[in-house]
């Protein structure tokens, strides 16, 4: 946990010299009195494209682009 009270992205890792990915973690507000951020999610975009991306959630949910996956693993059939 950090001392800091409100939601906030954090740009985790990058690629080099072009935008292949990006691994975001995103923090909200958390703790009795909202006091804290805690991690909420962790986001994989891939090629700047929303329909590639995935989200693992704190609760435990994963979204694929901005849907839900029900089945796991996951594949596109690409």
């Amino acid at each position: 946990m950090f001392l800091h009270s409100g939601a906030c992205q954090y740009v985790l890792a990058k690629s080099r010299g072009s935008s292949r990915f990006t691994l975001t973690l995103q923090y909200v507000p958390c703790g009795e009195g909202q006091e804290y951020a805690c991690m909420h999610s962790v986001t994989l975009v891939v090629e700047e494209d929303v329909s590639r991306q995935v989200t693992l959630t704190r609760e435990g949910e994963v979204l694929i682009g901005i849907n839900q996956a029900t089945n796991l693993p996951y594949s596109d059939d690409l």
